[in-house]
């Protein structure tokens, strides 16, 4: 072991739980009135947050969309001052689709 500083690994899911709750009974096939709720999750990511606020700066491995669920996670994770890019400053993210993950299953068949 060295003597440089190790910083702990953090592997699993960072999630935005969305809680939509209606203010009126629904009616199938219409519009309906209600509020939504967002709440930052995931086990790994809540891990993560409370090493942070123990003083540790986790390095966070977690897959996370280009979308609004996404850069919602990742405001908050550069609010808390924790890394979201590599030692090259490289942000790392890789997107899939259904008819890619079929492609790469007939290629691992053959």
């Amino acid at each position: 072991m060295n003597d440089q500083e190790q910083l702990p690994v953090v592997i699993g899911g960072m999630v935005l739980d969305i809680d939509a709750i209606p203010s009126v009974p629904s009616n199938p096939r219409t519009t309906t009135p209600g509020k939504v709720n967002y709440a930052l999750g995931g086990v790994a990511r809540n891990v993560a947050e409370c090493m942070s606020k123990l003083g540790a700066k986790p390095y966070m491995i977690s897959a996370v969309g280009l979308d609004m669920a996404g850069n919602m996670l990742l405001d908050q994770w550069k609010s808390a001052q924790l890394c979201t890019e590599d030692d090259a400053g490289s942000v790392y993210s890789g997107v899939s689709s259904g008819h890619q993950c079929y492609n790469l299953l007939e290629l691992i068949m053959l």
